[in-house]
């Protein structure tokens, strides 16, 4: 059974119901019952809250009003009983590290989708910023299936690019959502003083040549690769981490 989120709304021109998966908000179609172009635009009322609220956040996404996302997130929180996060109270919610976190995720390009158009990196942008906001594990309910990349331009990917035959939405939403998270690690580490880092791997057994090869790897922090590693060709994404290193930990180098 499909997980994709789906809006519902009328025919601006005739009427009819149109039922549309939550990517599909802007684009133009020929409608179903009266085969004239719409826009296909978002219903403002569903009556679930949480769908209300997770629609809202996710258009504020697409129209980049990120404090707005963060913010109607956070008031949906504070209304449940049981909310996110322990200990957290969403009444007092900052949003200040959430939205450094939604400006890394829509401004990066990092070198694994250097060749993607830009309609697709959007769609894989949202998922992620979606996936961080409501503190989910798996992207698929904003994400189409995976396509063969026909919004590359080959001519323009530099020499030695990897680019799969096929693009997982799912594990470019992953990379590019890990990517922003240990840019602000990293950021955070150094504001703490920590002058080195390690790299490691998840240790699965299933990792790719070029993560094997950064296993335990000791780095200055100033020189540590931003994860995931841009080279990294895992199947289902990069889970490679930069962890702290104490002094007393260092080699015989002195990183």
């Amino acid at each position: 059974m499909s997980t994709v989120v789906y809006f519902k709304n009328h025919c601006a021109l005739c009427g009819g119901s149109i039922e549309f998966p939550a990517y599909g908000v802007g684009t133009r179609i020929r409608c179903p019952h009266c085969a004239r172009e719409i826009e296909l635009v978002a219903s403002e009322s569903p009556t679930d809250q949480n769908a209300a609220a997770r629609q809202k956040v996710y258009l504020a996404l697409k129209d980049r009003g990120f404090e707005a996302a963060c913010l109607r997130m956070a008031e949906f929180e504070a209304l449940q009983p049981h909310s996110r996060g322990l200990g957290m109270n969403w009444k007092k919610y900052d949003p200040a590290y959430d939205l450094s976190i939604l400006q890394s995720i829509f401004s990066a390009r990092i070198k694994r989708q250097i060749g993607f158009d830009e309609s697709i990196l959007e769609i894989i942008r949202i998922a992620a910023g979606m996936m961080h906001l409501w503190g989910e594990s798996k992207p698929s309910p904003w994400l189409p299936d995976d396509i063969y990349p026909e919004g590359i331009d080959w001519d323009d990917l530099p020499p030695g690019a990897d680019i799969a035959p096929v693009i997982s939405f799912a594990t470019e939403a992953y990379a590019i959502l890990s990517h922003a998270l240990e840019t602000a690690r990293i950021t955070q580490m150094k504001e703490a003083g920590i002058e080195s880092v390690r790299t490691l791997t998840a240790r699965l057994g299933n990792e790719c040549p070029v993560c094997r090869a950064e296993e335990e790897r000791l780095y200055h922090i100033d020189d540590c690769p931003v994860l995931p590693h841009e080279g990294c060709s895992c199947k289902n994404g990069c889970k490679c981490v930069a962890l702290s290193v104490m002094p007393e930990w260092k080699d015989e180098d002195g990183l």
